[in-house]
């Protein structure tokens, strides 16, 4: 081995110095850029190492949000509903997003300055939102003091959104159980059409129900596009008795240019029944703050549900409790 060493030296100090030093760079860069992806390798955690690897597999290019509604908050329980929400999808450490997507909460000239304070202090990105006013809608609602019904047809401003590939819209009064991520990279979460979503179920169903062609507008997974935001505020003709979803059914009718895709009922039900639960549903979609819910439950049932969303929002406020004080305790 020696004698081979002696050897090399001899035959690089027959060489002309800059030919030494290329042939000696030749060898030393290699070997020392394999010496060191070698230590990186082996030395890292191979939780944060899986954990790029999930975030590279998502497309780079791709920008994808959360957004919910919030116009009133004269009745606090809206409020209450998206912080909650909020509080799932970007901190539980049960149910957030592992992408860490942007939760954006669209408001109007009627949401408090306080909530919205709130709101942004927690996470959220407040998108200040003209009202889209004159579409067809029943009377009682155009005077209605709920701005959350009178005011629905904003919501179709998130089309306008041009600035994200895809947006997933939840009503305010969700209540999620189990992640709902997954949804993003579903089949058929991401139709020709732009607009995934689910059948609207209602009364007493089997578990999972069967799919109808009229969908829930509460829950979508939609692509923001300038044109079809504009299609969208011409659309006439539809049944004006649920507003903005009467008109999304009518411009995504099955039979039409631009079908929507139906997702899993797994994921979330419009209107809650016991065996959704035990079924194993992810989100819960009523007022679930108020003592009844509905109306067509039993009173006990309703009694359950209720007492389910204090004990998450009590959770909640815990976790945000516990950040201060942490915060607090850094700043000592």
């Amino acid at each position: 081995m020696e004698a081979k060493t002696s050897d090399l030296s001899a035959w690089l100090n027959t060489l002309p110095i800059p030919k030494r030093l290329a042939k000696l760079a030749a060898v030393i860069v290699p070997l020392t850029l394999f010496s060191i992806c070698f230590l990186l390798l082996t030395l890292a955690p191979r939780g944060n190492l899986l954990h790029s690897q999930a975030h590279s597999s998502h497309p780079a290019a791709r920008r994808e949000a959360y957004v919910t509604f919030l116009s009133s908050t004269k009745k606090r329980g809206y409020a209450d509903s998206v912080r909650l929400l909020l509080f799932a999808l970007k901190h539980d450490p049960e149910l957030r997003d592992p992408l860490d997507r942007d939760f954006i909460v669209v408001t109007t000239r009627y949401t408090s300055p306080e909530v919205k304070s709130q709101l942004a202090r927690e996470g959220a990105i407040i998108r200040d939102t003209p009202l889209i006013t004159g579409m067809p809608q029943l009377e009682h609602y155009k005077t209605a003091d709920d701005h959350n019904y009178r005011d629905v047809f904003t919501k179709l401003a998130i089309w306008n959104m041009t600035e994200y590939d895809r947006m997933f819209y939840l009503d305010s009064d969700m209540l999620v159980l189990k992640e709902i991520w997954s949804l993003w990279d579903m089949p058929g979460s991401d139709p020709p059409s732009g607009l995934a979503a689910f059948s609207d179920v209602l009364g007493e169903h089997k578990v999972p129900p069967a799919d109808r062609d009229y969908f829930n507008a509460g829950a979508l997974i939609l692509r923001p596009d300038f044109e079809r935001y504009e299609e969208l505020l011409n659309v006439r003709g539809y049944d004006v008795n649920l507003g903005e979803q009467s008109l999304l059914n009518e411009y995504y009718r099955w039979d039409g240019p631009n079908p929507w895709s139906p997702l899993p009922h797994i994921y979330i039900n419009m209107i809650t029944r016991p065996d959704d639960i035990s079924g194993g549903i992810h989100i819960l979609h009523d007022k679930l703050w108020r003592h009844e819910i509905g109306g067509a439950q039993t009173e006990p049932y309703d009694r359950k549900l209720t007492e389910l969303w204090r004990r998450k929002f009590g959770r909640m406020e815990g976790w945000w409790l516990a950040q201060e004080e942490l915060d607090e305790g850094s700043e000592v």
